[in-house]
């Protein structure tokens, strides 16, 4: 598993940011789904679907009661990188909102980075952050 593998570089000091850097987008995309699994929900990666046009939502991670539309952004740094970052987010709201669920849907944005980004209707939450984010999630909604 790329868990056990993060997990060593974690072990001995690295930075969760360092150890991810040296991977592609779809081992980020891997990491972000099998830490949602390790908190219990079911996933799916590359989720495509049509409603008036097509849509791809790269995890789809669903329990009793929620289902997460994940977007993965492992970017680095960059001049326009905010503004590609408020784009994305209204782009995955788009996308969360013609999910066909009785449940509740909440559009996240997994980055590689904390990027100190806010938005009302799409969270944005670091890697580093995920694993206590999924810990106590029910206490923010």
């Amino acid at each position: 598993m790329l868990a056990d593998n993060l997990a060593e570089r974690l072990k001995k000091g690295e930075l969760i940011e360092e150890a991810l850097s040296s991977h592609d987008w779809k081992d980020f995309e891997r990491i972000v789904e099998e830490i949602f699994q390790f908190h219990g929900f079911a996933t799916k990666r590359n989720f495509r679907f049509k409603n008036e046009k097509r849509y791809e939502i790269d995890i789809i991670a669903e329990s009793d009661s929620v289902v997460f539309c994940v977007d993965c952004k492992r970017w680095g740094k960059g001049r326009y990188k905010h503004y590609a970052l408020r784009k994305a987010a209204e782009r995955q709201m788009e996308r969360a909102s013609k999910i066909a669920s009785s449940k509740r849907t909440i559009p996240l944005i997994i980055t590689l980075m904390d990027e100190q980004m806010q938005s009302q209707q799409v969270y944005f939450i670091p890697i580093w952050k995920l694993n206590e984010f999924l810990s106590c999630w029910e206490m923010y909604f």
